[in-house]
């Protein structure tokens, strides 16, 4: 078979060909997870989760809080830091913080913290805001 000579307008239409199958195959790509780490420029990444306290009682002379922490992001979270805020019934209220690591997209960690205040003081305890890390991505979110 003779090798066949193309004319630059045949040259021309098949590079928009060829290039038309690789936007196809890069719009398909990012409908799926792993297009961030083909096309990273091309995607947005949601770093968030919801917090809430579960219960809180008396641990000897301190408070113990249990709470959760859901990740709602399409991201791990890496690194997080809760603030509590323990409102007191003298009107005082007593800031504190926990911290944590890797709570995997779409799960939930619970887990407590201890802080060190009179139970018979409490009159409810409250989130007053989260710090986020994501470090693949260089992500981070505080809900302050």
């Amino acid at each position: 078979m003779p090798d066949r000579k193309y004319t630059p307008a045949e040259k021309v239409v098949i590079v928009l060909i060829l290039l038309s199958c690789v936007i196809i195959v890069a719009i398909f790509t990012i409908k799926f997870d792993h297009s961030s780490q083909i096309f990273p420029s091309l995607y947005k990444h949601n770093l968030s989760a919801t917090t809430k306290i579960i219960s809180y009682e008396a641990f000897g002379n301190m408070l113990k809080v249990d709470y959760e922490l859901k990740n709602t992001g399409d991201v791990d979270i890496d690194y997080y830091e809760i603030y509590l805020l323990v409102r007191c019934k003298d009107g005082a209220t007593i800031g504190d913080w926990t911290n944590g690591l890797t709570v995997l997209q779409g799960t939930t960690r619970s887990a407590f913290t201890i802080i060190n205040v009179d139970y018979s003081r409490v009159a409810r305890v409250e989130v007053g805001r989260m710090i986020l890390r994501n470090n693949k991505y260089g992500l981070e979110l505080n809900t302050q």
